[in-house]
């Protein structure tokens, strides 16, 4: 929400914001480095998908593609500083080591697998279909049919603008398609983050009955 609004009027207080609830994210979830990803998918495809630049708010020295990206890329390093600075207290600063050793244990247990029930079929190495099937079974029927709707009535009420489908569907391909290498699938929970994006996405459908086509 807040790159969002950083995306709309950038302030430094908004990117220090987005900076520091990643690594509050960090800090509670190892899987959040997720978090780091979307991030940098969406500042850096913004340029591609609706031809405008996420910048530092500051009065721009040029105008040239290059000089823009360049900045893209500088505000993601800006971005990361502030998650990796939110670290060190939470740890007590005693460095990032602390973390680091969490984040390997969590590695290997995701290279080792754990055992797992889907569909009739036991595995230790999980199935690329699981987190999909667990969210087309464990999601009622009537948000999955206004997900559904509101990609198919993207022109009608509020369109479904570029802008709107980078900060929307971009998260929940990249945390979908990041899960399906995942060999630990033992419930629904590591998806959980992609319901706050679909269910804004579904909410869209509110507003078709004020924009009539």
């Amino acid at each position: 929400y807040l790159l969002w609004e950083y995306r709309h009027g950038p302030a430094w207080w908004l990117l220090a914001g987005v900076g520091i609830s990643a690594g509050m994210a960090l800090t509670a979830k190892f899987s959040a480095i997720l978090l780091l990803a979307v991030v940098a998918l969406i500042v850096l495809s913004s340029p591609l998908i609706e031809g405008n630049y996420f910048l530092f708010p500051v009065r721009p020295k040029g105008n040239k593609p290059t000089y823009k990206l360049l900045q893209s890329a500088a505000l993601i390093c800006v971005l990361y500083g502030f998650a990796l600075l939110v670290i060190l207290p939470v740890y007590f600063f005693q460095g990032f080591e602390p973390w680091l050793l969490g984040f390997r244990q969590f590695l290997m247990l995701a290279r080792a697998g754990m055992p797992g029930f889907f569909f009739g079929e036991y595995s230790y190495q999980g199935w690329w279909s699981y987190f999909i099937g667990c969210f087309l079974i464990k999601t009622p029927i009537g948000i999955l049919a206004l997900i559904i709707g509101s990609l198919f009535l993207f022109r009608l009420g509020r369109p479904l603008e570029r802008r709107d489908a980078v900060f929307l569907l971009l998260p929940p391909l990249l945390i979908f398609a990041a899960m399906a290498q995942a060999k630990v699938n033992i419930g629904l929970r590591h998806i959980l983050p992609v319901y706050p994006f679909l269910l804004l996405l579904a909410s869209r459908l509110a507003t078709v009955h004020r924009y009539p086509g």
